[in-house]
C-alpha cells in the first residue's frame, strides 16, 4: 500500500530534522561571547533612500554609541524627501557624521539597488572595520559597536548578528519575528559549525580589505538585492566568520510590512536564493523539504492509522528537540513569547514559503527593499 511507503519517507524526514537539531542547531547552546577589549576605530554605514522620518527617529541611536572612536556614514541614495537638508543640519552637531550622496538614479545601468551607494560609502570610510545597518533600524543599546567590534580578530573578518522587528500587535508581526528567529538560528548555528550561511543586512560587519579582495559586489552587481546574503556567501569561510549573539548587539526595525509587501519581498528573496553556492542551497533545501515532508505526512499517517505510535513518538522527539533549541535562541533574542505557539508559526511560515518558492518559477521578480 502506498501509504505504508509514506511512513518510511516520514521516518527519513524525521531523521533529517533530528540531525539538524542535534548536530547543527544545538551549537547555539555552546556559544561563548567574545569578551576581549578590541577598541579599534569603526565606520558605521547606514543606508537610506527617501527615509527622512526613519532617520529622524533612529539615527540618534547610531550617533550616541559609547565607543572611543567611530564615524557614522549615512548613504543618501538619491533621496528627494529633504534627507539632504536634515543631514546637513545634523552634521553641524556631530562632527563624526559623514554623508555620502549617490545622485545616480536606480534605473541607471551603473546603479543596481543599494550596492552602488554602499560601495561609495566603503570607499569613503576612514576605518577598516565596517558595521552596516539601514535607516529603518536602530541598535538595541549604546554598546552595539563595542559588542560587534569585540567579535573581530586577526582571523575573523565577518561578524554576523541578529536583527528583528519591534514587537507590535498582530499575527503578521509575530510571524515575521518568528521568521527572523528561524533565519538567525540557521545562520548562526551553521556558522558555528564552520559553514557560514545567510546574513541579515540590518546588522552585519566586515573588514574593508575583505570587501575589496573579492571585488566587492561585482559578481552580483546585476541584482538589486543580495548586498549581505550574497556577499557573505561569496566571501565567508569556516575561519573568517564570527557570530555575535549579545542582546546588546541586536538591531531593531520599526518598518512594519503589510501582507502584500511581505509576499512581494519574499518572492524576490526566493529568486535571490537561487544564486547561492551549492553547499548553501543544499543546507537550506534539506532543512526546508524535510520539514515540509514531516508536517505534510503526519496527518495522512494518523488518518490511515499507519504505525500511529511511531508517528507520535517521532513527532514528540522532534518537538522536544525543537523547543530545547528555540528556547536558547529566544533567550539570546528576548523572544520568549514566540515559544507558546511555535508549531502554528512554523506551519504557517512553511506553507507560505512553499507557495512563494513555486511562484519564482512562474514569474521573474524585481525588488528594491
Amino acid at each position: 500500500m502506498i501509504v505504508e511507503y509514506l511512513f518510511y519517507i516520514f521516518l527519513v524526514a524525521t531523521a533529517v530534522q533530528l540531525l539538524y537539531h542535534v548536530l547543527i542547531f544545538i551549537r547555539i547552546w555552546f556559544f561563548k561571547e567574545s569578551e576581549h577589549d578590541n577598541y579599534k576605530p569603526v565606520s558605521v554605514i547606514v543606508s537610506s533612500k527617501n527615509q527622512l522620518d526613519d532617520l529622524r527617529s533612529n539615527l540618534i541611536y547610531f550617533l550616541d554609541q559609547e565607543y572611543p572612536k567611530f564615524e557614522v556614514i549615512v548613504i543618501n541614495d538619491a533621496s528627494s524627501d529633504g534627507t539632504d537638508d536634515y543631514l546637513e543640519e545634523l552634521q553641524k552637531k556631530y562632527d563624526y557624521l559623514k554623508v555620502v550622496t549617490n545622485t545616480i538614479q536606480e534605473n541607471d545601468r551603473f546603479n543596481k539597488g543599494k550596492k552602488f551607494g554602499i560601495t561609495l560609502a566603503i570607499k569613503s570610510a576612514t576605518h577598516d572595520n565596517l558595521l552596516f545597518s539601514d535607516a529603518d533600524s536602530y541598535p538595541s543599546s549604546n554598546q552595539w559597536i563595542k559588542k560587534m567590534q569585540a567579535s573581530f580578530s586577526s582571523k575573523k573578518k565577518i561578524v554576523l548578528a541578529y536583527s528583528r522587528l519591534e514587537k507590535r500587535k498582530g499575527f503578521l508581526n509575530r510571524l515575521l519575528r518568528y521568521e527572523s528567529l528561524c533565519e538567525g538560528l540557521l545562520s548562526f548555528s551553521c556558522t558555528l559549525c564552520g559553514f557560514p550561511l545567510l546574513a541579515q543586512r540590518r546588522n552585519i560587519a566586515y573588514n574593508r580589505g575583505l570587501f575589496f579582495s573579492i571585488n566587492g559586489f561585482f559578481s552580483h552587481l546585476n541584482l538589486s538585492r543580495g548586498e549581505a546574503k550574497l556577499f557573505v556567501d561569496e566571501a565567508s569561510n569556516s575561519r573568517n566568520t564570527a557570530v555575535c549573539l549579545s542582546a546588546e548587539a541586536m538591531t531593531l526595525s520599526n518598518k512594519q510590512k503589510s501582507y502584500l509587501e511581505w509576499f512581494y519581498h519574499k518572492r524576490s528573496y526566493f529568486h535571490l536564493v537561487k544564486r547561492l553556492r551549492f553547499s548553501s542551497l543544499l543546507i537550506l533545501g534539506m532543512n526546508f523539504f524535510s520539514q515540509l515532508i514531516f508536517w505534510m505526512l503526519i496527518p495522512i499517517l494518523l488518518i490511515y492509522q499507519i504505525n500511529t505510535q511511531w508517528v507520535l513518538l517521532a513527532f514528540s522527539l522532534r518537538f522536544c528537540m525543537q523547543y530545547i533549541v528555540y528556547w536558547k535562541m529566544c533567550k539570546y533574542t528576548n523572544e520568549y513569547g514566540l515559544l507558546w505557539f511555535l508549531p502554528l508559526y512554523e506551519i504557517s511560515l512553511m506553507l507560505i514559503h512553499f507557495m512563494l518558492s513555486l511562484s519564482t518559477f512562474i514569474k521573474k521578480v524585481h525588488d528594491w527593499d
